[in-house]
């Protein structure tokens, strides 16, 4: 009997720590008026798993997403709503690129998602002439 309680135990256990591995999203918004800069900074820490990036009818931006270590996502000439998968090349314990070799004897890199640990910048660039423009850009992450 005490066996099938230490079983039971631990099953709710793995349950409750599977149901902590959700996703989180962080929206910035931000509005340029022609070719001007804005940005928004906020403490994210995790995996950034993705960016979503919403443009408003007629407008053109330059997305930028960096932390103090480093850019984590650059993109020029958004014109329409997208979602962007940011991927960086790993590394292994040596510091060198990490890579493997496919099947046709080509050398390719291993490549994961950007960690996020502290200020997370979203910069926005106008790159239109006139008009007032807000993008809202999110940037869905796993804690």
């Amino acid at each position: 009997m005490m066996k099938r309680l230490i079983v039971m135990a631990l099953a709710l256990l793995a349950m409750g720590v599977a149901a902590q591995a959700d996703m989180d999203c962080r929206p910035y918004s931000l509005t340029v008026i022609g070719g001007a800069t804005n940005s928004k900074t906020y403490v994210l820490r995790g995996e950034l798993e993705a960016v979503h990036v919403s443009v408003p009818a007629g407008a053109t931006g330059a997305v930028n997403v960096a932390s103090s270590q480093g850019t984590l996502f650059n993109k020029t000439g958004v014109d329409a709503s997208a979602v962007y998968y940011p991927r960086v090349a790993l590394h292994t314990t040596a510091g060198v690129p990490a890579t493997f070799v496919a099947g046709s004897a080509v050398t390719n890199a291993w490549y994961g998602k950007p960690v996020m640990a502290g200020e997370i910048t979203v910069r926005l660039i106008g790159e239109v002439a006139a008009g007032t423009n807000t993008f809202v850009t999110t940037l869905i992450y796993k804690p």
